[in-house]
């Protein structure tokens, strides 16, 4: 058995517990974020009730909302966007997914 890569080599699984605890706590923190309404630069009205969200969260976390704000539509100039066709509590079950909630995030790799 090669011991060269004993004291030279970086703890893999110690590198990844860290990474793991480091995006936890920044999922917790963009979570809060969005609760308190920090930083939120767009609403949606879904339903007749209004959301306060990130346009950056959601458009990395559904293809939906990246074609919306990416691809030049009226939408991604807008502050208020009137979503009429998805029910409210629908849209706030999905809208707690994309928000990254940092309470059910388990790292599922292992080394």
């Amino acid at each position: 058995m090669d011991t060269r890569c004993e004291d030279q080599c970086p703890k893999i699984e110690q590198d990844i517990t860290f990474a793991d605890v480091n995006l936890k706590n920044t999922l917790q923190s963009i979570e809060r974020m969005w609760r308190d309404k920090v930083g939120c630069d767009v609403i949606l009205e879904v339903d007749g009730t209004f959301f306060h969200v990130h346009r950056v969260i959601l458009a990395a976390s559904s293809d939906y909302f990246r074609g919306m704000f990416t691809s030049g539509m009226k939408e991604s100039h807008q502050n208020y966007i009137a979503l009429p066709f998805i029910p409210s509590f629908i849209f706030y079950h999905d809208l707690n997914r994309e928000h990254l909630r940092a309470d059910s995030f388990r790292s599922t790799q292992k080394f």
